[in-house]
Formats: C-alpha cells, structure tokens, sequence
C-alpha cells in the first residue's frame, strides 16, 4: 500500500511547527509504510529544516492559490496513490484538503483531534455539534483516506530524527491559477494563545467581562496571555479566539491558571498538555481538581487582586 503524505504549503505564515508534529504523529501510524513531506513551494529553505523526521521529501518547485495548490497535490496522488495525505486544519490546509478531497473522490474528515489504525483504516477522531458529539470516522472504500488536524493538538510529540531523502519533482501540468495576486496587505494578527508560554484562564465562575479585566492585567503582569472556557466565551465575557477547548484551541503553556473553571471534559482536553496547572474554584468537588498541579479551593477574586498586588509591590 502508499506512503503517508503530510501537506506543507507555500504561504508566507503557514506554521511549520505544525507539520513537524504530524509528522511525529505519522509515524506512530504508518508502520513500515514511508512518512512522506510533500512541500509546494517555490523555496524550500524555511520548512526544510522541520521536516526532520520524514523519510522523504517530495518538493515541488511551486505555490499559488489553494485552487491551484489543491489541483496540483491531486495530479500527484493520482500518479503516487498514497494511503494517508494529513493536512494542518488551517485556513490554507483546508481548502487545499477539500479541493483535493473532491476531486479524487477521497473521504476528507475535518478538524480532527484525534486518529490512529485499525488495520489498513485510518480512524479520524472529531467532535461535532459543539462537542456533544464524539465521532470515529473511517474511510474504508476510497483512498487516499484524507484529515485535517486540529492546530496544536499533537504538540507534544516530538518527530524521530530520519535521514530523509529529498526528490525532486516537476510541476504536474494543472493549467493555469485562475487567482491572481494583484497586491496585498499585512494585518497584524492577534497574538495566538497557542502560542503562550503563560495562560491565565477564567471561565463562567469569573462572572462578567468586567471582571476578565482583572484577569488581563494579571496576564499582563505574568508575561502571558488571557484565555477562556466555552461557558465564559458563550456568556460574552470573552472573544471566541480566546476559546480553549474541543471546540476551541487546544493548547500547551508551561503554566496554565484555571479561574472559576469547573472542568468539562471538552475544555480538559484543551489544556490538559499543559506543563503545570493551578486551578482556583470555590466547588471543592470541581472536576478540575483532578487534573490541576495546584488546587485552590476559594474565591478566585480577592486571590487574583492579591497576586497583582504582590506583582505590583
């Protein structure tokens, strides 16, 4: 049967971390099939370093529009036929995923957080409906089987150094990109929760948007950055990209500080793969606790007044 492929596009802030991680994750699954990275890319230098643990390299000397991106990975699955192609499940990934996916009558689970063999199937770990929903999805009829992963989700996972053999591949005759870049703009991006080292994380407990202030300059203060429970984000306390979660980020800090956040096993399994984890509720039976390094069992606001006040004196 065929390689696994991982997808690493050509875009100037695709996140190249991500693909080291699948690919860690590939080789927990391909067995003695080869991990394959494929890169489109007019230069390869800025991921070639990440690719480490690949037993191959395919590069394809080109980029272009997720249209154009999407027809040329489908020309070389259909001459390649590889079992399993793995996408990041951002915005990039998933077009060129579900372009991909139509065109070779592929079966294509989004936003995965979660998969693993069962034999020659790959099972596709997502959930649905907000997270009351956990489906196990296989594609049993159709390959390539297709996923995108959710973003972060196998952070923890460091790839096995390969000695990977780079090929060198000519571009399959697609036509033309019928997407012309004219010009463009950079918007600065808000900062990524994923990315921070410190998260300081209130949920439904903390009461108000007001009160997510205390919370900002108690982050601010830590050198990290403020992150919310669902309950909290549905309650308008605070924004969706600060969600963490099933249904929302998932994410890896060295210290994660968890304020009137009960627990649910959605927002556990978006922190869980933190480093240290101080959980502050008044509930002595919140499930958090279970999973907290440092459990505080008080009132989460005279507490964080009186960090800020120690941080500030």
């Amino acid at each position: 049967m065929g390689d696994f492929w991982i997808y690493c596009g050509a875009c100037p802030d695709y996140d190249y971390r991500e693909v080291e991680s699948l690919i860690a994750k590939a080789q927990t699954l391909a067995g003695e099939k080869r991990v394959c990275a494929l890169v489109l890319s007019k230069e390869p230098a800025q991921v070639l370093p990440c690719l480490t643990g690949a037993d191959q390299v395919l590069w394809v000397s080109t980029q272009g529009s997720p249209i154009h991106q999407g027809d040329v990975l489908t020309q070389l699955a259909r001459q390649r036929q590889p079992e399993v192609i793995l996408f990041s499940a951002t915005a990039l990934g998933a077009q060129v995923a579900a372009r991909a996916a139509a065109f070779l009558n592929a079966g294509l689970s989004a936003d995965c957080t979660d998969l693993w063999m069962d034999g020659e199937n790959l099972v596709m770990h997502r959930p649905a409906f907000g997270g009351g929903v956990e489906a196990d999805i296989l594609s049993p009829n159709h390959r390539p089987q297709m996923a995108t992963v959710r973003p972060g989700i196998f952070a923890s996972l460091a790839p096995v150094s390969a000695q990977a053999e780079l090929e060198c591949i000519d571009v399959p005759q697609v036509g033309e990109d019928p997407i012309e870049l004219l010009a463009q703009t950079v918007v600065p991006a808000a900062e990524d929760i994923r990315n921070a080292r410190i998260l300081v994380a209130g949920g439904q407990g903390v009461g108000s948007k007001e009160n997510f202030a205390l919370l900002e300059k108690l982050a601010q203060l830590l050198g990290g950055q403020v992150a919310a429970s669902r309950a909290a984000v549905d309650a308008g306390f605070a924004p969706w990209d600060r969600q963490v979660g099933q249904t929302g980020q998932i994410v890896t800090p060295k210290l994660y500080i968890a304020l009137g956040i009960s627990g649910s096993i959605q927002h556990i399994m978006g922190m869980h793969g933190a480093d240290r984890i101080i959980a502050v509720n008044t509930d002595p039976k919140a499930p958090i606790f279970d999973y907290a390094d440092v459990a505080i069992n008080a009132d989460w606001k005279p507490l964080v007044e009186d960090w800020i006040h120690r941080l500030t004196h």
